[in-house]
């Protein structure tokens, strides 16, 4: 009597196994997209860090594609590719590209203004960059030459308000 519940096991499992679509409805999460693909671009490596020199296009450079209708084939070029005097560049998004590079911006509510702006309730939030000596985090400007619209109260301790 064993014999036919074992056979009846086996079809079941057989047919339910049929049963699955041929179809996967899951999206392969082993795509790898290549080349230096938009919004990111090829920043220099010896960007100037200003507002201007970033916003202007003169910290990026065009990429080098083996085919110009494929944009997986396009990399940043580097200092072997430029020859003797040449630099290296990276491909990233522009928020990347000088990351904390400017003043000090504490506060809650602080923004980051272009040089010459005044403080009007408009900017860029200023980015948290890890502090040099403890595991902390310091609120920066993007950018060497942003000015510093202070929040409403003081940050003493590497990124949370005090009062």
């Amino acid at each position: 009597m064993r014999w036919p519940l074992r056979v009846a096991a086996a079809l079941a499992i057989v047919v339910a196994g049929g049963a699955c679509g041929s179809s996967i409805t899951v999206p392969d999460q082993g795509i790898i997209v290549t080349g230096c693909q938009q919004p990111a671009q090829c920043y220099r490596s010896d960007c100037a860090c200003t507002r201007d020199a970033v916003e202007s296009g003169a910290c990026t450079v065009a990429s080098v594609c083996t085919d110009p209708n494929d944009p997986s084939t396009c990399n940043c070029p580097h200092s072997f590719d430029l020859g003797a005097g040449g630099f290296d560049s990276q491909c990233i998004e522009e928020a990347q590209a000088c990351i904390g590079r400017g003043v000090f911006c504490g506060g809650a509510g602080a923004l980051c203004k272009a040089p010459g702006s005044t403080c009007d309730g408009t900017g860029d939030p200023p980015m948290l960059i890890p502090t040099i000596g403890m595991p902390a985090l310091e609120p920066h400007c993007q950018f060497l030459n942003d000015i510093c619209c202070p929040g409403t109260s003081t940050i003493t301790d590497g990124g949370m308000p005090t009062d």
